[in-house]
């Protein structure tokens, strides 16, 4: 474990320097500014990282001679990076979700039925994927030169950015941006546009000298903006069809219509940017026509746009929706039935709820029951999708997640980790430790008394009498990262995100007419 750290730090170090020559520009550059970018190079060859190495110096020739391919051997390097990163942390999931297997005191049955289910296997449990995919290739000659055009444009003026810097943006970066962002949607280049979408918000807020700019988030997105348009160009000219479906965004499964079912909420994730808010309902059907939806996961997620950063994202649950629901019924421990909607299955049997014009929220009458049944969670699955999962350069890093339910937990905060953007606390349970991120910002503030109250009670060395924790799991940096979202009660659940406070609906309605 101490080796995985030991890399996962010098790899965080070495993505941090690239970052800073990225917002900088590799024209500002001065050899002694390298210096440190060469020490931690030489680190990871030590550590026998040959090609990530090699990378590495490439790019660091190509900066001190000032070469036309610096932009290029600086992007190609990161990408190098983060595909490691992504192998790095899920082997140390792996590893992780296998000792936890291996420490759990139970019978040698029960073992054996758990290593059983991390062995992956072939389940039909979603549609085939849509016949009628976005075929590019099939495009007019005309329009597909426009496009490869678009591509080889994006792609050289991201290059350029990368030389000059984010200093040497202006306005007009913005406009290019948005040109490019609008060009991709109407080609239904859909990670592409999103993509830009994000590049071009980083780059408004670093113009208007914004406390929310993170210059780690806009190399991020520039990169995968980057990556995309070199990707879906060499795609488009080679004719591949799949790869152009999967870059794209287009070979998603067509959404299943379904009548109506019944669902619980189990958690709910909340996260406000700036002028917007969204919430992730993580839900399970407790009823349907098709029995095999039965205790499915399913995500419902809605998005606000607020005008007043005075406005608490909860109060925008009060709010009717076109639907005639208020969204606040899906934070409260009752069945819903949902008629109306489709689900947008996943690969894993669960989906997205997507809710139709016509389609309706009701609450049933009646106070869920069963709670305990929810508390069952097997590490197996869990530790076959890490081993299967094979990495790329286009993975975020909470892509695959893992609903996880941790009984006999403690934490303890750990401030040495702490950056101004998050809190960390350790949580452990048998056989597993993990790292419970709780943003310093609004996002995190109920989270964070619940956790510095679990903290306080651990300290002091009494038993525990919270409930089980329930929250989604990703990996990054070789480490298990949590994200708590409730404790489950014999009652029901307890929503860690969402705030007590009284919500002032006469602001809210005020700010809507402003």
């Amino acid at each position: 474990m101490a080796e995985v750290e030991e890399i996962a730090s010098t790899l965080e170090n070495l993505r941090a320097r690239m970052v800073d020559l990225v917002v900088r520009g590799l024209a500002s550059v001065a050899p002694g500014d390298l210096s440190t970018l060469a020490a931690l190079t030489d680190s990871y060859e030590r550590q026998g990282l040959a090609h990530i190495t090699s990378r590495l110096r490439t790019m660091l020739h190509a900066i001190t001679s000032d070469t036309r391919n610096a932009p290029v051997a600086l992007l190609s390097a990161y990408t190098s990076l983060h595909v490691f990163e992504r192998v790095l942390s899920l082997e140390a999931a792996a590893t992780a979700w296998e000792q936890a297997i291996a420490s759990r005191d139970e019978n040698a049955d029960e073992d054996e039925d758990e290593l059983e289910a991390a062995t992956p296997v072939a389940v039909a449990v979603a549609p085939p994927v849509s016949a009628a995919l976005n075929n590019i290739t099939s495009l007019p000659g005309p329009e597909q030169k426009k496009l490869a055009a678009l591509l080889e444009e994006l792609a050289r003026a991201i290059e350029d950015l990368v030389r000059t810097g984010l200093t040497s943006a202006t306005e007009a970066t913005r406009q290019k941006l948005d040109v490019s962002f609008k060009e991709a949607s109407r080609m239904k280049l859909l990670r592409l546009g999103a993509t830009l979408r994000y590049v071009n918000e980083e780059v408004g807020r670093f113009l208007a000298h914004s406390e929310a700019f993170s210059a780690r988030r806009f190399v991020f997105f520039t990169h995968r903006a980057w990556l995309l348009a070199r990707g879906l160009g060499e795609a488009l000219q080679e004719k591949n069809d799949r790869v152009l479906a999967r870059l794209s965004g287009t070979g998603a499964r067509d959404p299943a219509p379904i009548r109506s079912i019944d669902v619980v909420t189990l958690g709910v994730f909340s996260r406000t940017v700036q002028n917007t808010c969204t919430f992730d309902f993580r839900l399970r059907v407790v009823k349907a026509d098709d029995p095999a939806l039965v205790g499915r996961s399913l995500v419902f997620g809605l998005v606000f746009g607020r005008k007043s950063v005075d406005i608490s994202a909860e109060a925008f649950l009060h709010l009717p929706q076109p639907q005639k629901y208020h969204p606040k019924i899906l934070t409260e421990r009752q069945v819903l039935g949902v008629s109306g909607a489709a689900i947008a299955f996943d690969d894993r049997g669960g989906g997205r709820l997507l809710l139709g014009p016509k389609g309706n929220v009701v609450q049933q009458g009646k106070p869920a029951g069963g709670w305990q049944s929810y508390l069952e969670w097997q590490i197996g699955p869990a530790l076959a999708r890490a081993r299967a999962h094979a990495p790329s350069p286009l993975d975020l890093p909470n892509e695959l997640q893992e609903e996880v339910v941790l009984a006999d937990w403690m934490c303890k905060e750990d401030k040495a980790r702490a950056t101004p953007e998050r809190r960390i606390f350790t949580v452990t349970t048998p056989g597993l430790e993990l790292d419970a991120v709780v943003p310093t910002g609004a996002d995190g503030k109920a989270l964070a008394k619940h956790f510095e109250t679990h903290a306080k009670r651990k300290s002091g060395g009494t038993a525990s009498t919270s409930p089980p924790l329930y929250g989604l799991v990703h990996y990054e940096l070789g480490r298990l990262v949590l994200t708590p979202l409730a404790t489950l009660g014999e009652d029901g659940p307890n929503h860690l995100m969402l705030s007590n406070e009284k919500i002032n609906l006469a602001a809210l309605l005020g700010s809507l007419q402003l």
